[in-house]
């Protein structure tokens, strides 16, 4: 499999001439076939490298809620999309005066070039730079010539990289190919420049604090994804359709996506602070260490062996760690980025000093936290996990870093959902076939006791057969007063590796029905209160079948003890999910709730430019998942983590929710729940003019 032999041999290559490179390419592009000898093997690469399966193929590079904040059937606060919406929003919050819209204008803002396109000088009394080059083997496969400018005065950090990739054969864009192209400076093959930049910006007082932004230029300098210069900052980085910036790279960045677009009142788009009183634009995200061991050099390429280019990389190193170490000074929050892993683990790889030019990178380094299963650290956690996750985690609630073995075996059922189960683990796409091809995941398997992951021959069974999910209410109210029947919206669209529309519900006893709709959606219908099973089978897309169960407390309306009707589920009004979220959420989710900078508020907020009422349901919107209800976080935080609809204080992730477990009830769960299987409405958004005086703003 190509992309084994790529990791395994990332610092070969055969030193090719560039009459040689030339005629190698021409050579792939009539025949669709890579020769053999441009890594120096003697080996032939297969022509469509077989990636492990996943449940989603338009999953890597992106967040697992893939809609955030876009309601089923409607969009809400006029023409806003927040995934549409967000790249023009993101830019004109960060750049609102255009002085970074081209390639130029950035390299000019950050140091780079003097305004007559020359390149300015870097004075050692308050500047470091460095330039290097290789291939990275981990994260997208590209030949990358990168650039990094340090301001040792103020600390702001910019860095920018081309980007090399040959895709002259579809499907094999992530090759050795890639290194070659940047070695010839073939630039038919340089798609495009990403560009990060840790600084105050738009900011200007002495006071603001830095950020880090994200930038996209394509071949001719405009920021955009081709040469049409069009602003529409959508990226294809994996060859797994378009995404928009900035999340195909703060996915991995430790961003978040809960981020809502609103409009100004002259219409601008913009976006919300991530975090309550937080700053505009600050994603949450972070500068990438470089893990030195996953690049490929040349073997004696002047300027392209690893000798050429490890002290440039420990500088860059040495750069990155300085940004996390102003994070942990200036950003306190209780919702603020928790950096202390990142930064003992970016120290540990260079003997406890990136700025000591003897001190050489260190890739067997193992966190404390970690020191009682080393193995598991070196072979998976470090290398396919820790790379993103130490850039999440929080003051308030760090365990999602993963920064000790207790922290990464409670969330021990998660682990199995989304990377034994789902496949939709780890998120890049080259990581992700790493994980499963050149390592074994039974390491990770046993350390979590998930013995059914394992096969007779001690290997970790590789995700692809269909797991059936029923989401459904385990209580709901299906008989009105009148007598009629009401309808109890289920579905079985969170299946792992179904077939889209195989699914086939039944329902015991018999006097009730289910009514299917599309991709697993379907309602509940019983002409009496009582207890209901249904049962879901799943045809897999590889083969196989899957079947599960649950049963749904059916009530009549008045009974005691019956939740409000589906139908009459809103967010806002009575019986409604923001009388829920008030009672028993909003004691620390509030402006007097003791905490600071926390994601959101479940109390109204005021704006000049929009109504608070509806900036509340859309931040509510963000943490639902319609694809995969019981993924929501929604969902899953008042019920800290739990992984079972039924059996939810069985299954919580300790640590998971700062505020533990609240939703004890089954009504309360089944509440919510059945709201999001119904499309989450709003109900009647109360108007601006309702909002109290004195209220919190929402910006």
């Amino acid at each position: 499999m190509i992309l084994r032999k790529v990791v395994r041999r990332h610092k070969t290559r055969t030193e090719l001439s560039n009459h040689m490179y030339r005629a190698l390419i021409v050579t792939v592009m009539a025949s669709s076939v890579i020769l053999a000898g441009c890594r120096g093997s003697d080996e032939t690469d297969i022509n469509e490298p077989q990636f492990p399966l996943t449940n989603d193929q338009d999953i890597f590079g992106a967040f697992l809620n893939p809609s955030p904040a876009v309601p089923e059937g409607e969009v809400v606060a006029g023409d806003i999309n927040n995934v549409l919406d967000f790249p023009e929003a993101y830019y004109n919050t960060i750049d609102p005066n255009n002085t970074r819209d081209t390639f130029f204008k950035w390299r000019v803002a950050n140091g780079f070039l003097n305004a007559d396109g020359t390149e300015a000088a870097c004075d050692p009394a308050n500047c470091r730079q460095t330039h290097v080059k290789f291939r990275d083997t981990k994260d997208l496969g590209y030949g990358r010539n990168m650039f990094l400018r340090w301001n040792t005065i103020n600390n702001d950090v910019a860095a920018y990289v081309e980007n090399f990739q040959v895709d002259a054969v579809p499907g094999v864009p992530y090759g050795p190919l890639n290194f070659e192209a940047l070695v010839n400076n073939d630039r038919q093959w340089n798609f495009g420049v990403n560009a990060i930049e840790f600084s105050a910006y738009p900011g200007t007082g002495a006071t603001d604090r830095k950020f880090t932004k994200f930038y996209n230029f394509a071949g001719d300098g405009k920021r955009a994804i081709d040469a049409s210069g069009t602003l529409q900052h959508f990226v294809d980085l994996d060859n797994r359709g378009l995404k928009p910036m900035p999340s195909a790279c703060i996915v991995c960045h430790g961003g978040r996506n809960e981020t809502l677009v609103y409009k100004t009142s002259d219409g601008t788009l913009k976006l919300a602070p991530t975090l309550i009183g937080g700053i505009p634009g600050d994603l949450q995200a972070h500068m990438q260490t470089i893990e030195f061991d996953t690049l490929q050099f040349a073997s004696s390429e002047p300027g392209f062996t690893e000798q050429d280019n490890a002290d440039g990389i420990r500088l860059i190193n040495e750069a990155v760690l300085s940004t996390y170490e102003y994070r942990q000074a200036q950003f306190v929050g209780d919702g603020d980025w928790e950096a202390d892993l990142a930064i003992s683990t970016l120290k540990g790889r260079y003997a406890g000093d990136p700025g000591n030019p003897g001190n050489a990178y260190n890739k067997d380094f193992v966190p404390t936290g970690w020191s009682s299963d080393q193995n598991l650290y070196r072979t998976l956690m470090g290398p396919n996990c820790l790379v993103c996750h130490a850039l999440s985690g929080t003051q308030i609630n760090p365990s999602g870093a993963f920064g000790r073995l207790d922290d990464f075996k409670n969330y021990a059922q998660r682990v199995d959902h989304l990377i034994f189960e789902q496949g939709k683990m780890p998120l890049g796409l080259l990581n992700y076939s790493n994980f499963w091809d050149d390592k074994e995941p039974a390491t990770m398997a046993v350390a979590l006791g998930l013995a059914d992951r394992i096969d007779s021959s001690s290997t970790a069974i590789r995700p692809s057969d269909p797991v059936a999910q029923i989401s459904a209410p385990s209580v709901a109210t299906g008989i009105a007063a009148n007598g009629d029947t009401l309808d109890i919206a289920v579905t079985g669209s969170g299946s792992a590796f179904a077939v889209e529309d195989s699914h086939r519900w039944t329902v015991s006893p018999e006097s009730a029905s289910v009514i299917p709709g599309r991709n697993g959606d379907a309602v509940l219908r019983a002409d009496a209160e009582g207890s209901y099973t249904l049962t879901l089978t799943v045809d897999g897309k590889h083969g196989g079948t899957s079947t599960a169960t649950q049963t749904v407390r059916v009530f009549a309306e008045g009974q005691v003890g019956a939740p409000t009707p589906d139908a009459d589920i809103a967010y806002f009004g009575a019986g409604g999910i923001n009388e829920l979220m008030v009672e028993n959420c909003s004691s620390c989710h509030s402006p007097t709730g003791g905490y600071t900078s926390l994601p959101i508020h479940y109390t109204v907020c005021a704006s000049d430019d929009f109504n608070g009422n509806e900036f509340l349901y859309r931040s509510v919107l963000a943490r639902v998942d319609f694809e995969s209800p019981l993924d929501s976080v929604f969902l899953r935080k008042p019920t800290n983590g739990s992984t079972d609809p039924v059996e939810r204080t069985s299954t919580v992730i300790e640590g998971y929710h700062a505020g533990g477990y609240l939703l004890v009830e089954d009504a309360d769960y089944s509440r919510i729940l059945s709201w999001i299987l119904n499309g989450a409405p709003s109900g009647a958004i109360p108007a601006a003019s309702t909002i109290p005086p004195g209220a919190a703003p929402c910006i």
